[in-house]
């Protein structure tokens, strides 16, 4: 079996306003994804997706490194090769474009696809094919909008449909007029009572002496984890934020490759809980080593996922495998509306818009 054609597909997804806001606090009218297809000579499809942690801002940049830089490693090579392909990429990409940010991102996403149709292959779940399976049910928390987008109300609303499902655990965004957002947090929690944890999430926006005031704050409200508060490359306020905040830390979304949370971890500690996204980090391999290296210091994983369903399948198949698993990140506002696509897209008679 030879692979044939590896190509990138650009979708988006219009973000609708939410309660009383005109529209998403960073001014995105379209989150886009970028969808990534492997084919080979045999008939045999394998789908991955790139991601920055959030999407994908900038899908013609992604497209530009699979076409130019990564397909040349896979085309005319037999699929069932992966680690060897893998391997090939990073060791190509390291003396040009580098292994992390926009490279880590793309290898991601062939990678995936690759394990995808070496699976597939073999006729089994891609959890069995890239570790040992140590899950065979993941809980799951529902990720969702910027507190400033709407009321208490309104946020407990666009949860409901989770929460009616057994889902016992969501996510908020807290922006700039934080004092604000810790208000209706506050709402929030009140509204949906004890047994639901809240996590929040800071998008990495403030410096470590704010955070620590949003975190004494969020400790009144039982919240489970603060996640990017500050930046990700700013190991010392990590440091003091690990050890002076009263609710958990939570990072690695955007750290690329294991030798990135290593890395992170040897400076820091990095935080209290990992989030590492296989749709980032560099695929499934970079994701497993990570989930090891989590299990042999002792810190929870809780994978990061603001993917489409596809992305999401991928998330949980890693954490099938992470032996400190805790959650997995559901990305509720945007895989509502991508199902129905994604069940055209997977039908016999599928098609792409």
């Amino acid at each position: 079996m030879k692979v044939t054609s590896v190509e990138t597909i650009p979708i988006g997804v219009p973000l609708a306003p939410v309660g009383e806001a005109s529209n998403h606090p960073l001014g995105i009218p379209t989150l886009p994804y970028v969808l990534v297809r492997v084919r080979t000579d045999e008939g045999l499809e394998g789908w991955g997706e790139i991601s920055d942690g959030w999407g994908y801002e900038y899908p013609g940049v992604a497209a530009a490194l699979v076409d130019e830089a990564l397909s040349r490693f896979v085309v005319g090579r037999d699929p069932r090769d992966v680690k060897i392909l893998v391997e090939r990429m990073w060791a190509w990409m390291r003396r040009r474009q580098g292994t992390t940010w926009l490279v880590a991102q793309a290898v991601s996403g062939v990678e995936i696809a690759l394990w995808d149709l070496d699976s597939r292959a073999a006729g089994i779940p891609v959890s069995e094919s890239i570790g040992t399976l140590v899950h065979s049910r993941i809980p799951i928390y529902a990720g969702g909008n910027f507190l400033g987008q709407g009321d208490a109300a309104t946020h407990a609303e666009f949860y409901r449909p989770a929460l009616e499902r057994g889902v016992d655990m969501i996510k908020v965004r807290i922006g700039v007029d934080w004092e604000h957002d810790l208000d209706v947090l506050g709402e929030l929690h009140e509204l949906l009572g004890p047994e639901v944890q809240i996590g929040v999430d800071g998008s990495e926006a403030y410096r470590a002496d704010t955070s620590l005031v949003i975190a004494q704050r969020m400790a009144e409200f039982d919240v489970a984890f603060f996640e990017e508060p500050t930046p990700r490359d700013d190991a010392g306020a990590l440091a003091r934020l690990v050890a002076e905040s009263p609710v958990p830390i939570a990072y690695g979304e955007h750290v690329h490759r294991a030798s990135g949370f290593r890395t992170l971890e040897d400076d820091g500690p990095l935080s209290d809980i990992w989030q590492p996204d296989v749709t980032v980090i560099g695929g499934y391999i970079e994701a497993t080593a990570t989930y090891e290296l989590a299990a042999d210091l002792g810190r929870p994983i809780s994978p990061h996922s603001a993917t489409t369903p596809l992305g999401f399948a991928a998330n949980l198949h890693g954490a099938a495998t992470a032996p400190t698993l805790t959650y997995v990140e559901y990305s509720a506002t945007a895989i509502a509306r991508l199902a129905s696509f994604f069940v055209r897209l997977f039908s016999p008679r599928r098609y792409v818009v």
